[in-house]
């Protein structure tokens, strides 16, 4: 599973997210785990800090009931779509009545094997504000983009791709995504992800407001070589 947390302000958000490719029995038996043996037991202030947990769709109920109530809960996905004749999707309404504060949007697995377009995020972006959720928005830039110097160009579009549609920033957290390192064998360095957040924060002051770009919560949702990050 994954662990990503940034500051806001004095808060901290962090999310936990998880993908499990086993039988009913055993997830159930280690998501039981990890909720009341870690996530349960962990020593923080919640009134600084806000751990949001992402699990699939199946166990969202699940993990929910275990969680203490100062956990809050994300899916990791969500329709584009309200409620209605659409097989297989889970909306937004779905989501609030099984307690999901938080949803997903635009994740780097959604956007290239679910061949999820900007336009295709920014309406699930309006079904998420409309039910009065808070969505964690991914972005960021492939190997390609990131050699041809459009790292800019291609967080600004994803993030223009939303802008319209979010009603209240102060429920929008963003995730950077560095996809340019997946399955390249290249490391990130930690000027290299201050100088992301800054391309976000610079948007954010230009294109909404200087006061959103002071308060939102910005995320690192990739992986992270600790040699990189180790002072001397």
């Amino acid at each position: 599973f994954f662990f990503f947390s940034s500051r806001r302000r004095h808060t901290r958000s962090s999310l936990v997210s998880w993908a499990r490719r086993c039988v009913q029995e055993t997830a159930v038996s280690v998501i039981k785990e990890l909720c009341n043996l870690l996530l349960n037991k962990l020593q923080y202030d919640p009134t600084k800090i806000e751990l949001v947990v992402a699990p699939g769709f199946l166990h969202l109920p699940l993990v929910r009931a275990i969680l203490a109530d100062y956990i809050e809960v994300s899916s990791q996905d969500v329709s584009q779509y309200g409620n209605g004749e659409y097989t297989g999707e889970i909306s937004a309404k779905l989501l609030k009545q099984h307690k999901s504060k938080w949803v997903c949007l635009g994740h780097s697995e959604r956007r290239d094997k679910f061949g999820e377009k900007d336009e295709m995020i920014a309406q699930k972006m309006e079904q998420v504000m409309t039910q009065g959720l808070s969505a964690i928005v991914f972005v960021g830039e492939k190997v390609e983009e990131k050699d041809e110097n459009k790292s800019d160009e291609v967080i600004h579009k994803q993030l223009t791709a939303i802008k319209d549609k979010v009603v209240n920033w102060d429920r929008i957290a963003i995730a950077y995504e560095p996809i340019w390192t997946y399955n390249t064998g290249r490391n990130i360095s930690p000027d290299q992800v201050q100088d992301s957040m800054e391309i976000i924060k610079k948007w954010l002051k230009t294109n909404v407001s200087p006061d959103v770009a002071a308060k939102t919560r910005l995320l690192y949702a990739g992986s992270i070589n600790c040699l990189l990050y180790t002072s001397p």
